[in-house]
């Protein structure tokens, strides 16, 4: 049986790898930072390896992947502060760190090394977009991934590692950061406060996050390799998801949809093609919406102790 690496685990994407490796009984070495908050991960945290370390620290990285020696590492630590990650000069931190873990996982023969890009690397006037749409970087953040994911394509060339890229559309659920747009509806109506939203008109691809978590798991302990979109390929506007929520905690009223102008450059249309990734797991449905977002509000309001 495999054992597992994986950075981020302390975040919202990580948190829910480690949540599923850990019900399929694998071995799991999860990477802390010093500073972490590792509230997301408290319920597990005594099934998990948990080790302390400095990503940036090259030296110490490599002897603890060494001492490690596994045989598939899932990178997900970044910079994804809301608000701030999409240009801030972290990013270029991130490059810098994901290029010598790379470099370590080759040079110990890792198995498979999974890292993760994100729709914002593609030219999204394309609106519906597979994995052969070009790329075109509009911010700090997404060029950091275009450059993560080509030098990460150099240094696996031609090695025993194989190398996934899978770019993330929008996902929700969990845990996440309560200043994203679900989880700011939710909690906002839970609390009875208004909530101030643009005109929401635009469309986009929200996929569940455990759906999210187990393709991850599933590509890493698969034979694929390459670039590869987790999405659920079916588009919604933020309005209908807004008032889906509203209507389900009876708040509709608190719902401000047009109080806010849209951010500069933000984009009308985003949604995934996603036959690759039927075509490797074609048993894959994604949750249902409406579902999802059950699941989702009954984690806030027990967060909350509603």
């Amino acid at each position: 049986m495999p054992s597992f690496l994986v950075t981020g685990a302390t975040g919202f994407i990580g948190s829910h790898v480690v949540r599923e490796l850990i019900k399929m009984n694998f071995e799991v070495y999860a990477l802390v930072r010093h500073e972490s908050n590792l509230w997301r991960i408290e319920d597990v945290k005594d099934k998990i390896k948990k080790i302390q370390y400095d990503i940036f620290d090259s030296e110490k990285l490599k002897k603890i992947v060494r001492d490690i020696g596994p045989n598939i590492i899932i990178h997900l630590a970044w910079y994804v502060e809301p608000g701030k990650y999409l240009n801030s000069i972290k990013n270029i931190d991130y490059i810098r760190a994901s290029v010598e873990l790379a470099k370590i996982a080759k040079e110990i023969n890792c198995q498979k090394f999974v890292s993760v890009g994100s729709c914002f690397e593609y030219d999204l006037e394309e609106k519906y977009i597979s994995e052969n749409t070009k790329l075109s970087p509009n911010t700090l953040y997404s060029a950091s991934k275009i450059a993560t994911f080509y030098a990460l394509k150099e240094i696996f060339n031609n090695s025993s590692t194989k190398f996934v890229w899978a770019r993330l559309f929008y996902l929700f659920g969990p845990y996440e950061d309560e200043r994203r747009f679900v989880p700011y509806i939710i909690s906002s109506l839970l609390k009875n406060e208004e909530v101030l939203l643009t005109d929401c008109l635009q469309v986009r691809d929200y996929l569940f996050i455990e759906d999210c978590s187990k393709i991850i798991v599933k590509i890493s302990l698969s034979d694929f390799e390459g670039e590869i979109n987790i999405g659920s390929g079916i588009p919604i506007t933020l309005k209908e998801i807004a008032l889906m929520i509203g209507k389900k905690l009876n708040r509709v009223e608190k719902l401000k949809i047009g109080a806010k102008a849209r951010p500069p450059n933000d984009p009308p249309f985003v949604c995934a093609k996603i036959e690759k990734l039927k075509s490797i797991f074609p048993e894959f449905i994604p949750e249902n919406l409406e579902s999802a977002i059950d699941k989702t509000i009954a984690w806030w309001k027990n967060k909350y102790n509603f």
